[in-house]
């Protein structure tokens, strides 16, 4: 579904309740939201990336998927699987 005219594809779009308003944020998936909604988490071909609702910006966190975030947005966690073995990343 094109919930945004002329974007397709695989996006993550942020809904604002109070206006109704419709963001892109980019591409990407399984997008996980602070309690805030100041910062959305995601992966993206292999890497975790982060959006700034105050900024708009979007920044490479690191490498790998499933992250998660922190109900107040200061931690961020992800896992990154190795040949041998997994680990799982923390950044704050």
């Amino acid at each position: 579904t094109n919930l945004v005219p002329g974007v397709g594809g695989n996006q993550i779009y942020l809904k604002d309740l109070q206006t109704g308003a419709i963001f892109v944020i980019a591409a990407g998936s399984n997008p996980k939201l602070d309690a805030r909604a100041d910062s959305l988490v995601f992966g993206n071909g292999g890497q975790v990336l982060r959006f700034e609702r105050a900024t708009g910006r979007v920044t490479t966190i690191g490498q790998g998927d499933q992250p998660a975030v922190s109900a107040d947005g200061r931690f961020v966690v992800w896992r990154m699987a190795g040949a041998a073995f997994t680990q799982v990343w923390v950044r704050m």
